[in-house]
């Protein structure tokens, strides 16, 4: 029993019994998991595998594909407005760049699709930390038929941080 996690969008955490492998090479690493979600009743089963390119220190670029199937029998209990009509294919795309020892960015893009439905969803962070500012700008969007983590987003969110003092902090935050 765990949290199983594949990328943002495709499938952020979600809870359930499974198995998880990985290999770490010097700057390739590639893995997969299988999960059984507990706690989330459109889901049966999903399956992922991925594999991860690290360019540098701390910059990183990872290609992976999600797989999910839907269960069979009809439930009334359900946590999300997407349900799966059918098995769900999806793709995806992350990278994470440090510009500085200060800048970072990082993105993903996704697609989706079922027998039904194609979607599409994509993301893009910036994190910056400097001594007294710290800040981090998130943009998301996914598509009504997506059949990802998220569906039917669009959401920004941005988050402010100025260190006054040692035991003195103003934060602003902004969500839409």
């Amino acid at each position: 029993d765990k949290n199983y996690f594949a990328s943002f969008l495709t499938e952020y955490a979600r809870y359930g019994r499974g198995a998880e492998i990985r290999f770490d090479l010097k700057k390739i690493s590639f893995g997969g998991f299988y999960n059984h979600p507990r706690f989330f009743r459109d889901i049966k089963d999903e399956f992922n595998m991925y594999s991860k390119l690290k360019i540098g220190k701390q910059s990183e670029i990872t290609a992976g594909y999600l797989y999910k199937t839907p269960r069979a029998e009809s439930t009334d209990i359900t946590f999300s407005n997407m349900r799966l009509d059918s098995d769900a294919h999806l793709p995806y795309v992350t990278g994470k760049f440090n510009i500085n020892k200060n800048l970072e960015i990082s993105g993903e893009t996704s697609y989706s699709k079922t027998a039904k439905t194609d979607g599409t969803a994509f993301m893009i962070q910036t994190i910056a930390n400097y001594e007294r500012v710290k800040g981090n700008v998130m943009y998301m969007r996914a598509s009504p038929e997506y059949a990802g983590y998220f569906n039917n987003t669009s959401n920004i969110n941005i988050n402010l941080q100025y260190q006054l003092s040692k035991q003195i902090h103003f934060i602003a935050n902004y969500v839409q």
